[in-house]
């Protein structure tokens, strides 16, 4: 096996209608784990304060990794009390104990998808990625609140063009690596060609 890879992110399990949100980390977890890797996907779910309403998005999200094949490469961090930057007492973790995740975590590398993993769930990890899925905007959220983009070991972006001549988005000295989006072609198969006339593409999505 390679380098310990956990692919980190808090943003699927608080939106469990959201499929589109749950293959992001769903195919770096894929393709990772297709690579050699011993890959993880270790996702955090802050509390609602309203616990019957956490326990449904806990078993709704386990329960799409169960139906992905995936489960047993799954470890959810409940935090019941306190906020995103200061948690008022450790995760609550499922899918691996303590011990085993603290072990794991002094060789590995966090990969924090959209930096969704915030600095006092960082520690512990021997080097941590900051992956930006969300090229420009992310940029300027860093710039109106401290975000953490600076204290990270590496900084990587799907945005292609950032840092060119031309680019109007301010990256405040971070040097950042850009490359593609991954994408897991196994989960992705051709399709036949339906011929002329059988519709047009259709996707689902929104905007604010």
């Amino acid at each position: 096996m390679r380098t310990p890879v956990f692919v980190g992110s808090a943003f699927v399990a608080q939106y469990p209608q959201g499929g589109g949100n749950f293959w992001v980390p769903l195919q770096y977890l894929l393709g990772l784990r297709e690579l050699g890797h011993d890959a993880w996907w270790l996702e955090y779910l802050w509390t609602h304060g309203d616990a019957e309403r956490d326990r449904r998005f806990i078993e709704a999200f386990l329960g799409h990794a169960c139906e992905m094949g995936v489960a047993d490469r799954v470890v959810l961090g409940y935090l019941a009390s306190g906020t995103r930057e200061e948690p008022a007492s450790p995760p609550e973790y499922i899918g691996m104990d303590d011990a085993e995740l603290a072990a794991r975590r002094r060789d590995a590398l966090l990969l924090n998808l959209a930096h969704s993993v915030t600095p006092p769930l960082r520690e512990g990890f021997a080097r941590t990625a900051l992956y930006d899925l969300d090229p420009g905007t992310f940029q300027i959220w860093a710039r109106q609140w401290d975000m953490g983009v600076g204290r990270h070991d590496a900084h990587v972006t799907i945005g292609r063009h950032l840092g060119e001549p031309d680019s109007p988005v301010p990256l405040h000295g971070v040097r950042w690596e850009r490359i593609w989006p991954a994408v897991h072609l196994g989960s992705w198969p051709a399709q036949p060609t339906l011929g002329p006339g059988a519709g047009a593409y259709t996707t689902v999505t929104q905007w604010w």
